[in-house]
């Protein structure tokens, strides 16, 4: 009787035990198919890189090598890419930008309230870095300067000992001015307006023109230069600016990338800084080891200067390194998440199939030596 007992609970714990399905630990990532839409200017579209998408409009320059493609291709997200080169805070906000081929419109509409991830390059065009990087580009590393033909490119922004350019970022690129720049401030407040529910990603420049740590004792200068004056000038893939410069525009940077920190922070939004990690790989490293293309140039009579298209912004291996910072700092906010679930591969049935036969052919056994013994017991009565 208590051999029987013991065999119908060894069938019903084989039951439970083998008939049930295991549970298998899994994780699944915290960015697969989030709404993620990417704001900002050249730095973001990836200005002179191929292929272009021609979104949101052809002069936007847009490439679907840029980093927020990158990004969004890595991590699995649905990307909406709104940025424009030559992009201002006021494009992003309220003032559609003009461009050579096409207006496009306001970046701020892109963004609802089921986005999730938001990254914006802005800034420098704001207070007109990079037209002035332009303007800058000398003959020689003692100069003069092309387009004023100054000893050097500080000499026209620094004046009694007041750096102006250093003023714009103090002034304009936080709080806007009246000639059409809305300043970070309120931009990040628009965002944050727009798409309550995103991780909001503000993204710094990487290092163009190199710091003092960076910049080899013979200095940065290249340029070869082909052409018999300045009127016929030409240069391929050169660092065509002074020494003095070098160290303003870099100290320009560096100003840039800490206000845009101190406005990122103060809007609750996470800072992706770009200059540090950058340091070794601007402009003027060897060809091999920039992240920044050179400056490629034409001028004719009227001493008007022609860039090629991407000059002075990320190649495609800064780019790729861009993307990893960012896709980085998008994986640490949002990490995977686990998850329990039945592997699909195993099934359940047959096994729990079998623990039911097992467990009733126990029972039977059992019912039928109870019977077997009332009988006897029966049998031993009779006189």
């Amino acid at each position: 009787m208590r051999g029987s007992i013991r065999i119908v609970a060894a069938a019903m714990v084989f039951t439970l035990i083998v008939g049930s399905p295991s549970l298998a630990y899994a994780s699944t990532s915290g960015t697969a198919g989030l709404p993620y839409v990417a704001l900002g200017d050249s730095f973001a579209s990836g200005l002179g890189l191929t292929p272009v998408t021609g979104k949101p409009v052809a002069g936007c320059a847009q490439s679907s090598g840029d980093y927020p493609h990158r990004v969004a291709d890595s991590l699995g997200m649905s990307l909406t890419d709104v940025s424009c080169s030559g992009a201002v805070t006021a494009n992003v906000t309220d003032k559609p930008q003009k461009t050579r081929s096409g207006t496009a419109p306001l970046q701020l509409p892109a963004l609802t309230r089921k986005t999730r991830v938001v990254t914006l390059t802005i800034g420098g065009n704001d207070i007109g870095f990079f037209a002035i990087a332009t303007d800058c580009i000398a003959l020689s590393a003692a100069g003069p300067v092309i387009s004023t033909g100054r000893s050097n490119c500080r000499s026209k922004y620094v004046k009694n000992g007041v750096d102006t350019l250093a003023g714009r970022i103090s002034d304009t690129l936080l709080n806007g001015n009246a000639s059409g720049t809305n300043g970070l401030t309120a931009t990040f407040a628009a965002i944050k307006k727009a798409a309550p529910q995103a991780k909001v990603f503000v993204v710094g420049y990487p290092t163009i023109l190199p710091d003092a740590a960076n910049t080899p004792a013979s200095g940065c200068f290249r340029a070869t230069v082909t052409g018999k004056n300045v009127s016929d000038l030409s240069i391929d893939n050169g660092f065509p600016f002074t020494t003095i410069d070098v160290g303003y525009l870099n100290s320009i940077e560096q100003s840039l990338d800490a206000a845009t920190r101190k406005a990122t922070e103060s809007a609750g939004f996470t800072y992706v800084s770009a200059l540090a990690a950058t340091a070794a790989h601007s402009a003027c490293a060897p060809a091999d080891q920039s992240f920044i293309n050179g400056v490629s140039l034409r001028s004719d009579a009227r001493l008007n200067v022609t860039l090629t298209t991407g000059a002075l912004h990320p190649n495609a291996r800064g780019t790729a390194f861009m993307a990893r910072l960012v896709g980085a700092a998008v994986t640490k906010s949002l990490p995977a998440k686990v998850v329990t679930a039945v592997p699909a591969a195993v099934s359940p049935a047959p096994w729990i199939a079998a623990g039911a036969v097992i467990a009733v052919l126990a029972l039977a056994l059992l019912v039928w030596r109870l019977f077997v013994r009332r009988r006897r017991r029966g049998s031993a009565r009779e006189p």
